[in-house]
């Protein structure tokens, strides 16, 4: 079977803060030959990780790079990786990841946020101030 792992499901993974929900999340992952993963989903998990639990961005970088890794898991991978690189940089996930999926279909990433901005730009993804 292939599922789409919703948000709950994966933050069940990530949280291990209720056992009966991240044993069945465990046993639907084991038993998938695919598990699709959304960006919105992700950037959902990044929000309520680095948010709601204030866990430390490194935590968060290191589930990601491991989703990555992880056979069976099926995502849109680049722009998983920027988002993972704009963790890297100080920003925030949902920021590098919109940015490259716009990337991918020849448009430019435009926000109020000029920190976030600045940060794509330093990554070589094509951004502007909204002015």
């Amino acid at each position: 079977m292939k599922i789409n792992a919703d948000t709950n499901v994966l933050l069940r993974l990530f949280l291990q803060d209720d056992p009966a929900q991240e044993e069945i999340s465990l046993r639907l992952m084991k038993d998938a030959e695919e598990i699709f993963m959304t960006v919105p989903a992700l950037c959902e998990v990044a929000w309520v990780v680095s948010k709601g639990y204030k866990l430390p961005r490194h935590v968060l970088i290191a589930f990601f790079e491991t989703l990555l890794h992880t056979r069976g898991v099926v995502m849109d991978e680049r722009a998983v990786q920027s988002g993972i690189e704009m963790l890297k940089a100080g920003g925030d996930f949902a920021d590098g990841a919109i940015a490259d999926l716009g990337y991918q279909r020849g448009a430019t990433f435009v926000s109020f946020d000029l920190q976030a901005v600045a940060r794509l730009k330093a990554m070589k993804l094509p951004a502007m101030l909204a002015e």
